[in-house]
Formats: C-alpha cells, structure tokens, sequence
C-alpha cells in the first residue's frame, strides 16, 4: 500500500476570486480524494481477509448446491437429515 507524498494533492495556490472555478476544484480534489481513500480501503480488506484465513486455517466447502448434506441443530434433542 503507497501512501504517496505527503500533501502531494494539495494545492497551495492563492484563491483567485473565482468561486465556479474554486468549486469546481474542489469537487474534482474531493473525488480524487474519496478514490484513493476506497481503494486503499479495498487492499487493507483484502489483506485482513487473507491474514485471517492464514490464521484461522479456513477451508473452503466443498459441496455445492444440490448436494444432499447432514446438519445436526445444536441444543437439540434431535438430529435432522435434509434430501
């Protein structure tokens, strides 16, 4: 994950008076802004997911629907098959 110079967005030019032109600057800095912040969202997720699995040693299932599968419901007296 880059995390990019510091203050690298910024625009440090002197306001002009100009408030469309401002706006519209700002609304195209915000977007760029909400792109970045989603997308390192996405790879910090993506990374947790992976170290979990690593951890938790979890295993992906190996039925698929349609497949007849035994299910017990816990805190029963009774056991339960489903077809």
């Amino acid at each position: 994950m880059s995390l990019g110079e510091p203050n690298s967005s910024i625009d440090t030019s002197a306001f002009t008076g100009d408030y469309k032109q401002y706006i519209d600057w700002l609304a195209q800095d915000l977007k760029i802004s909400h792109k970045a912040v989603r997308k390192n969202k996405i790879e910090i997720k993506e990374e947790n997911k992976k170290q979990y699995d690593q951890r938790n040693a979890v295993v992906s299932l190996t039925y698929a629907v349609g497949d007849q599968v035994f299910y017990m419901i816990v805190g029963s007296a009774h056991t339960q098959t489903r077809y």
